[in-house]
């Protein structure tokens, strides 16, 4: 085995520059939009998943917004949550508004603490925000 192949075995990326300006190990890290998104919908990664879908752009918006107004009858809220929080990143404040608008009617009550969840998540942190914005104008 070559000294080249040994470290490339061991992890280590070497440093040559492709076209553009982008070395390798850059190019493997841009983020795909469909593994970001199962990144962000998983428990355990989520938060890197979330970085990842914002970083993704605009390109994002449509399926976030199919995961956010997707129920979910487990009542687990945390990805949805963060789909929320991808939507306020990406300044998707239409999208938000939109689900805030849609009328429910939810009997399970798993299913509807969950929802309500991700409600509160959606409506409270734009308030936040807008304060957060209100101030910097003083």
């Amino acid at each position: 085995m070559t000294p080249q192949k040994a470290k490339l075995s061991a992890g280590v990326v070497f440093v040559s520059t492709l076209p553009g300006g982008v070395t390798p190990g850059q190019q493997r890290a841009a983020p795909k939009l469909p593994e970001a998104i199962n990144r962000m919908m998983s428990l355990h990664d989520g938060d890197r998943g979330l970085l990842e879908v914002v970083a993704c752009g605009k390109e994002a918006l449509g399926p976030l917004r199919f995961l956010l107004f997707k129920r979910e009858p487990s009542g687990i809220d945390e990805p949805r949550r963060r789909v929320a929080s991808a939507l306020r990143s990406l300044q998707a404040y239409d999208m938000l508004m939109e689900f805030l608008a849609l009328r429910r009617e939810i009997s399970d009550p798993v299913e509807r603490t969950g929802e309500d969840a991700v409600i509160n998540a959606v409506a409270l942190k734009p308030r936040a925000d807008a304060a957060d914005r209100d101030l910097k104008s003083v």
